[in-house]
């Protein structure tokens, strides 16, 4: 099956070596170096762990969407992915702090988008504003309790405008 990549009404073949362009393929990739499955044999042992054929991995890898079951696959073996990161490239929810660090790290070392945006759910701005205020709390310096609430105030900002985002079609 050929792969292409659609202009307006015009289809033009993929070019070879362009990397992929559906954001599941992205991410699937990301997530497989993440975990270390890397270099040659990757994909036959990623497929391998999760009991799928190769040829399914492969399917998503060269941009086909990810599919519900595969996601359902890579959940049950991978608690800490969550589906909202597989199928919509949301970071925060339930998707585990240190792959999220990791995923974050490997958007920034390769410059390739595995999150749709750098601003992930409203729970997740939340959270951190939650843990800046007990910090701000705890502090006994004015100087710094004042940083950090103002700290705080640029999260609850982030987590009112990543809920605007959310409501918006």
């Amino acid at each position: 099956m050929r792969s292409y990549i659609t202009h307006g009404h015009h289809k033009q073949r993929r070019v070879r070596g362009a990397g992929p362009t559906e954001p599941s393929a992205r991410r699937l990739r990301a997530l497989m170096e993440v975990l270390g499955f890397e270099g040659r044999g990757a994909q036959t042992a990623f497929a391998k762990e999760l009991g799928v054929a190769r040829s399914r991995m492969n399917n998503v890898l060269i941009d086909q969407p990810l599919s519900r079951q595969l996601a359902e696959k890579i959940i049950r073996r991978y608690p800490g992915v969550s589906s909202d990161f597989l199928l919509l490239g949301r970071a925060g929810g339930i998707l585990d702090r240190k792959l999220e660090q990791k995923l974050l790290d490997y958007q920034k070392r390769t410059g390739i988008a595995v999150f749709n945006s750098i601003v992930p759910d409203p729970a997740h701005w939340r959270g951190r504003a939650e843990e800046a205020r007990t910090l701000a709390n705890e502090m006994h310096d004015e100087i710094f309790r004042a940083m950090l609430l103002e700290i705080v105030e640029r999260y609850e900002r982030l987590a009112k405008d990543a809920a605007e985002r959310a409501k918006k079609p």
